[in-house]
């Protein structure tokens, strides 16, 4: 069991290790297609790649690292802990990988050049059963050798040299077991490519080593098909960067021991398991009822559309649960509530904004109408039936006792503009001496709202004017910021500042929609006044660097119901001085 649940973390890093993937995609990228996908299972669990190479870059020209890169002596300190830590070989090499990636490297100036990677490349990342694989083309494999001996010496571990059908590999082991059970991580440079990926007899032995070192190719591939192609043209995904989580699948081989290779995997995992939870799992009928549930959402999609390397560098990215079940995307749309302008629109936005959209109104209804349809669903498997028979015990009818009383609420949202903070020693919260920003509730009646408000301590009096006039609101100073409350149109406004003021103002005009659900935005160089206010120069000047990195990043993100389902968007920008 231990194995089993290694496994799927190993599975969930190597979805997070395709952010690295990811990054340095290009709409601008030469179309010489990705021979790598004629390696990919057509039953992985996951893709992340594209169609044709990635123009790294682009990306590192715009955007710096892909993480933090730290002063000398914190990174010295940092690789010193690693080497420290009583993690196993395995453990350890991946997060010397990550490290240098991340914090940047004393042999280059960049990762592409750390690494013996060119200027763009292919590069794919799958599961051979449930077996994670990252495989990346090089321009020089001497460099990416020499970049792995480093980081075995900066981490203080020695690989096991293995060889398999002529391919020299290094592997590095995740348990102090006997051979039959053990695991490792596996790395090669072979053909002018790097592979990293999960080894180990339990988990596939020699079909995942000739699948995973490309000396042998699936019967099916991803390169035979059109599920690429047809997921960049629904979605918008540039073609150099994209990939999805297949949902099928992963049921698939949970409740079948035959129906792909995790499936199989599985079956010899679990074999001496005798877990009757399990075996209920691959009975007829939860096979039946989950591959229903799957099918009807079916897998989340991400990638990459728009990728700007010019003068304003920006980045749009997607992420979509797809569904099939038109019913619950109806229902969850019409929760949708107000998003106000100033956290759409980008003259507006402040260093931080976030915004929770709800229709209160229609809350109630969806979670009876939710509950009426999951407990009347007709299930045969034992574990969906016992679901059904715990939420047949609850009542969801209070909850309209709750609605009632939001006046029709449509959503509540946040922005703080500035911020000046007092000096203050490491460790102690700074005090604010000044603050410019705003809350807003959006409501069908703010004044039920109000009414509502008059059963708080101290607000029982409050009376806001009609005609819009702000009103000091009883709570203590923010340095030299007065707090103002005022009702704006549908919306009660709490602001202070400068900046707040005209964004307040212009709440009065600003009619209810349902344009959103959720909305956050992000100046990454809000944390330079965190950093600033610190009573501590040696302290200042080593996150000075830290600063200037973040300085000119902004963050803005939304989530979505729509049609096909649920989505979250970003965009990364960069203003370049």
């Amino acid at each position: 069991m231990k194995k089993l649940l290694l496994g799927g973390a190993l599975v969930a890093a190597g979805v997070a290790a395709a952010v690295v993937v990811l990054d340095g995609g290009s709409d601008q990228a030469p179309s010489a297609g990705n021979p790598l996908l004629a390696y990919v299972p057509d039953d992985t669990l996951f893709f992340v790649g594209g169609l044709e190479p990635y123009h790294a870059a682009g990306y590192f020209d715009a955007f710096g690292p892909l993480g933090l890169e730290m002063p000398g002596d914190i990174r010295s300190q940092e690789l010193e802990a690693l080497r420290g830590e009583d993690l196993p070989a395995g453990a350890k090499i991946l997060l010397g990988f990550y490290f240098e990636l991340m914090m940047g490297s004393e042999a280059a100036s960049d990762p592409l050049s750390a690494f013996g990677l060119g200027d763009s490349f292919n590069s794919v990342v799958y599961t051979v059963g449930g077996a994670p694989v990252l495989r990346t083309e090089l321009a020089d494999s001497t460099v990416f050798e020499a970049a792995l001996d480093r980081i075995e010496a900066n981490v203080g571990v020695s690989p096991q040299a293995t060889e398999f059908e002529g391919v020299t590999y290094r592997r590095y082991a995740l348990f102090e077991e006997t051979e039959a059970d053990q695991l490792f991580v596996g790395i090669s440079a072979h053909n002018d490519v790097a592979t990293f990926f999960l080894d180990g007899e339990i988990i596939g032995g020699d079909e995942v080593r000739s699948l995973a070192l490309g000396l042998a190719r699936p019967e099916q591939s991803l390169a035979d098909g059109t599920r690429l192609t047809d997921l960049v043209k629904r979605h918008g995904f540039l073609p150099s960067s994209f990939g999805y989580l297949d949902h099928r699948e992963i049921i698939r081989g949970i409740t079948d021991p035959e129906g792909n290779r995790f499936g199989q995997l599985l079956t010899t995992l679990m074999a001496d398991a005798n877990d009757p939870e399990f075996d209920m799992l691959r009975s007829e009928a939860c096979r039946d009822d989950l591959m229903a549930i799957a099918n009807n959402w079916p897998q989340t999609s991400f990638g990459y559309t728009r990728l700007d390397y010019g003068t304003a560098p920006a980045i749009d990215s997607k992420l979509i649960i797809e569904s099939r079940d038109s019913e619950t995307m109806s229902a969850l749309s019409s929760l949708r509530g107000h998003v106000p302008a100033y956290l759409q629109q980008e003259e507006m936005a402040g260093s931080f904004g976030l915004a929770l959209a709800i229709n209160s109104e229609q809350l109630t209804p969806f979670i009876q109408t939710t509950w009426r349809r999951i407990t009347q669903a007709e299930y045969s498997c034992p574990m969906l039936l016992d679901m059904q028979a715990d939420l047949r015990a609850q009542n969801p009818a209070m909850l309209g006792m709750f609605t009632a009383m939001l006046g029709g609420l449509q959503g509540v949202s946040v922005s703080l503009f500035d911020v000046e903070l007092a000096p203050a020693a490491f460790g102690q919260m700074p005090e604010v001496t000044q603050l410019s920003g705003l809350v807003t509730i959006s409501a069908k009646d703010p004044n039920a709202l109000l009414m509502s408000a008059g059963m708080i301590p101290g607000f029982g009096s409050l009376q806001l004017p009609a005609d819009g006039s702000a009103i000091p609101l009883p709570l203590p100073m923010m340095g030299n910021t007065q707090p103002m409350l005022a009702l704006r149109g549908q919306h009660i406004v709490l602001y202070s500042g400068e900046r707040a003021e005209p964004v307040a103002q212009a709440l009065s005009n600003e009619a209810l929609e349902a344009n959103g659900f959720m909305a956050f935005d992000l100046d990454y160089s809000l944390y330079g006044k965190m950093f600033d206010v610190l009573d501590d120069p040696e302290l200042q000047q080593d996150f000075q660097q830290v600063v200037e990195q973040l300085k000119g990043f902004v963050l803005r993100s939304s989530l979505d119901f729509v049609d096909d389902g649920i989505v979250f968007e970003g965009r990364m920008t960069r203003a370049v001085e």
